[in-house]
């Protein structure tokens, strides 16, 4: 056996080797791929049901959130409308002295 012949052997092999150890990313590649087709079928119908949920979720707890805010808002509000109508009665009697 020369040295052309054992070059060629190695690169046979080397060439064998590459595309086995390809298949396996690939073949992962393939079926993860099919595995989000599926998957991505079955939640399809889902997702609208969930959205639907989730909206009607969201729109309560604004709409709690907003009950129980409220009074608190309305507190700070007077509370503002007296400070400034005391400070303006306070100016005023100074002006007058």
């Amino acid at each position: 056996m020369d040295l052309s012949t054992g070059r060629d052997i190695a690169l046979v092999i080397l060439i064998v080797e590459a595309f086995v150890l390809s298949l396996l990313p690939l073949a992962l590649f393939y079926f993860g791929i099919r595995g989000m087709h599926t998957l991505r079928g079955k939640l399809d119908p889902l997702l609208p049901v969930a959205q639907k949920r989730l909206r009607s979720i969201a729109h309560g707890s604004q709409d709690i959130s907003a009950r129980i805010v409220r009074p608190f808002i309305a507190v700070s509000c007077l509370r503002a409308q007296a400070q400034g109508t005391i400070q303006a009665l306070i100016r005023k009697g100074r002006n007058t002295q």
